[in-house]
């Protein structure tokens, strides 16, 4: 969406434009006039005139009265012909030599012999202006075995109608997940009481220690874990990183091709003893280590984290030597005194 980055600083505005995007897309109406058509997007009131041409850039923010100026005087836009605009010049030159094209209900509004409609009620949109922004639905039950279709405009549809919209339309955002073999139990689910103890008693700060109690109670907000939440069906919830399969804690934490060179390293680099095979085990508690070696995994851990989420949250690939550069920051707090 063009205006999503401008609404994020609001959040219940966000929330609203993400379901009106799920709405039928509303077509220029020839019943609109041109104080209700001075704000439709320059993306929605113009288009290529050969589709296979290059598009032009411009503002895609700019609306139709930041390139032709309205009047309010006399109700319509001013004489384009008279016109040159400081903004978005590449794109009144491409319609000047006719590369673009205006919407033809739009076009018309530019005629230096138009004159605006008379309307009835008031100045803005009516029920006769949305009348055209219809909304379809095939129902699940059948008359005589044979579907059927419902048609009703947008502002008259209920939300239970408009929610049996939007499955039918998407119906793998919704579905249940696939069969699969089920998730092994949260590893403190078979922690003794000792093994709380020696996890709590360990001398790590904060951070670090939240991180790994998030691994040990399956809280980890992996894809798979957080698709009903963000709307993705099952082959969206994929690895961002290796793209392979479908990413869940283990193959978020430990698992993914792209990542695991960050461990190799990482275990030489913190002078830990156990294999690379024994770290995932350590530290969901299923074999034993000392002390120090746990609290050097977890710092490690704890690098992980911080550097997953920012390649997520900056759309960059996963970078092992920025992890690296990380955890020798951090190597002096896993030395005991």
């Amino acid at each position: 969406m063009v205006y999503a980055r401008s609404l994020t600083a609001i959040p219940h505005l966000a929330h609203l434009s993400k379901l009106l995007q799920r709405l039928p897309p509303i077509d220029i109406s020839e019943h609109w006039t041109p104080r209700m058509t001075r704000y439709i997007p320059l993306v929605r009131a113009t288009q290529p005139a050969d589709p296979t041409s290059t598009p032009i850039a411009y503002d895609r923010k700019a609306v139709i009265q930041d390139l032709v100026p309205y009047s309010f005087l006399h109700g319509r836009y001013d004489d384009i012909y008279t016109l040159t605009p400081r903004k978005n010049r590449s794109l009144w030159t491409a319609l000047v030599q006719g590369h673009y094209e205006w919407n033809p209900s739009i076009k018309e509004q530019f005629d230096p012999v138009y004159t605006p409609k008379d309307r009835e009620g008031p100045p803005w949109f009516t029920v006769k202006e949305l009348s055209h922004w219809i909304i379809k639905h095939t129902s699940l039950q059948r008359i005589r075995g044979i579907p059927q279709h419902t048609s009703i405009t947008v502002y008259m549809a209920k939300p239970r109608f408009l929610r049996q919209c939007w499955i039918q339309a998407n119906p793998k955002k919704y579905m249940l997940p696939s069969t699969r073999i089920p998730m092994s139990p949260a590893p403190a689910i078979m922690m003794s009481n000792s093994q709380w103890k020696l996890f709590w008693r360990l001398p790590l700060p904060h951070k670090v220690r939240n991180c790994w109690w998030r691994l040990l109670i399956h809280k980890i907000p992996d894809r798979r874990s957080t698709r009903h939440a963000h709307q993705r069906s099952i082959d969206e919830s994929v690895c961002q990183f290796c793209q392979a399969v479908i990413e869940d804690t283990p193959h978020m934490l430990f698992f993914c091709p792209r990542k695991r060179s960050f461990w190799q390293i990482a275990r030489f680099t913190m002078q830990i003893d156990i294999p690379l095979s024994s770290i995932w085990d350590t530290l969901n508690f299923r074999s034993k280590t000392n002390k120090i070696t746990m609290v050097k995994l977890a710092y490690i851990l704890l690098v992980f984290w911080q550097m997953h989420w920012q390649c997520i949250f900056q759309e960059i690939p996963w970078n092992t030597t920025n992890a690296l550069v990380r955890l020798r920051r951090l190597r002096w707090l896993t030395t005991p005194d």
